[in-house]
C-alpha cells in the first residue's frame, strides 16, 4: 500500500501532462484550398464535421483531416467503467479450480496522442465472494478475494469506419496492485502488494463507448494452494468517456 501512495502523485501529474498535450494541439493552420482552418476551429465547431465524400479530392482530404481530429478529441477525456470477471483459484484440499464471479469498478483519464495510439491511467477495485462445496467431503469453502490496482495502459487502435468513430484495438499495460484473499474455512489469509501486467482487446463504439476483454497477471504467490490459484484474473469491462 505504501508503494501505491508513493507513486500516486507522480501518476496524476503524468496524466495531467498527457491530457493537456492531447487537448492542445492547436495553433497551426492548414489550407484546403477553399479557406484556412486552425486545428482548434476544426475541433470546436460541429459544423466543420464533413462526412466522407468522393466528389473531389479536396472534399475527401478535408473530411479525412476533420474526422480524424474530431475523433482524437472525442476519444480522450475522463472515463468510468464497470467490469465482470473472475479470480480462478483452487482451494486447499480440493482438486478443482473454481471461478467465482468478480465485480469491479474503475475510472481515470485517457489521452490519444494521435489517431491510433492512446494512453490511459486508471484506478480499479474488484471483489469476489466464494461459497463452494467440496466434491470429496462435506466441507464448505467460504471466503473472498478483493483487489485494488493503479495502472497505466497503452492502446493501439485500428479504425473500422470512415467517420473515425469505431475501432478495434490492442491493450497492453502494467501497474501496482494490492490483493487480499481470505479463506474462512481453512483459516488461510493472503495479503500482498506487487506488480501487475495485463493485456487484451478493446472495441470503441461511437467514440465514447469502450468494451474491453482483459487478462491480468496478479502479484500473488501460490505457496498455500496449487500452481493454478490466484495467479491471474480475467474480465470483460464497459467504460464511458466524458
Amino acid at each position: 500500500m505504501k508503494k501505491l501512495l508513493f507513486i500516486l502523485p507522480f501518476f496524476i501529474l503524468l496524466q495531467t501532462v498527457l491530457h493537456a498535450e492531447g487537448s492542445n494541439m492547436g495553433g497551426n493552420d492548414i489550407n484546403f484550398g477553399d479557406d484556412t482552418h486552425s486545428y482548434d476551429d476544426l475541433v470546436i465547431n460541429p459544423k466543420d464535421y464533413v462526412p466522407l465524400q468522393h466528389s473531389s479530392k479536396e472534399v475527401d482530404l478535408k473530411s479525412e483531416f476533420i474526422n480524424a481530429r474530431v475523433s482524437i478529441v472525442k476519444r480522450s477525456g475522463k472515463f468510468i467503467g464497470v467490469s465482470i470477471g473472475t479470480f480462478p483459484f483452487q482451494p486447499v484440499n480440493s482438486k478443482d479450480t473454481n471461478y467465482p464471479i468478480a465485480l469491479g469498478i474503475y475510472g481515470g483519464v485517457i489521452t490519444y496522442l494521435n489517431n491510433a495510439i492512446g494512453v490511459r491511467g486508471y484506478l480499479k477495485a474488484e471483489g469476489a465472494l466464494h461459497n463452494i462445496a467440496f466434491i470429496n467431503n462435506a466441507a464448505i469453502h467460504e471466503g473472498y478475494t478483493v483487489s485494488a490496482s493503479l495502472g497505466l495502459d497503452f492502446f493501439t487502435d485500428f479504425r473500422l469506419d470512415n467517420a473515425y468513430s469505431y475501432y478495434v484495438g490492442l491493450i497492453t499495460g502494467f501497474g501496482l496492485a494490492t490483493l487480499y484473499h481470505k479463506d474462512t474455512q481453512n483459516h488461510v489469509t493472503l495479503f500482498r502488494n506487487g506488480v501487475i501486467v495485463q493485456g487484451g482487446i478493446s472495441f470503441t463504439l461511437a467514440y465514447k463507448h469502450r468494451i474491453e476483454v482483459l487478462v491480468k497477471l496478479l502479484p500473488v504467490e501460490n505457496s498455500f494452494v496449487s500452481t493454478t490459484a490466484l495467479d491471474y484474473s480475467g474480465s470483460i469491462g464497459y467504460s464511458y468517456i466524458f
